[in-house]
């Protein structure tokens, strides 16, 4: 089988810990954090396909904004961008994009679409290793700086 990847970007979730509020159109410089995402899996030409995972009631903005980029690897009618309906939980938003992927994909990036920073670099270096290992993922390491703040506002210790 030849090598070629797919992406599901996963972002249907609701933040909990942002106080319920919707993470896929928290925008961030004026555009929803999956936008961004979206943007950097399609300059990589090894990603073949991209299936964005949300809600359902942000598919037309969704078609909005990927339609009005005018590149042509954009667009509700580009074979290489599918939309797809999350699930209650996580891993069923994940099966659904899977269960959406084109056959021929051989492997897949699975990436949270509220983490908008991830790079072209940490991309190609995913799938680099994916010709290696039959599992990768990426991490950041921890600094070692911790800060405490009580009222949420100022920083009571470091």
């Amino acid at each position: 089988m030849n090598f070629k990847a797919g992406a599901v970007i996963v972002c249907a979730g609701i933040g909990v810990r942002l106080g319920n509020i919707d993470k896929a159109v928290l925008e961030l410089q004026g555009e929803p954090l999956f936008y961004h995402s979206v943007k950097i899996f399609n300059k990589i030409n090894r990603i073949k396909q991209i299936v964005l995972v949300l809600n359902k009631q942000h598919f037309e903005l969704a078609e909005k904004l990927i339609s009005s980029v005018g590149n042509s690897n954009y667009g509700k009618n580009n074979p290489n961008i599918s939309f797809v309906e999350g699930g209650k939980e996580r891993k069923i938003s994940v099966l659904n994009g899977l269960k959406v992927l084109k056959k021929d994909i051989s492997h897949v990036l699975i990436h949270d679409g509220a983490r908008p920073m991830v790079t072209a670099r940490i991309i190609n270096r995913i799938i680099d290793k994916l010709k290696v290992y039959s599992a990768v993922t990426c991490g950041i390491k921890v600094r070692d700086c911790l800060k405490s703040a009580e009222d949420g506002l100022f920083i009571e210790k470091t």
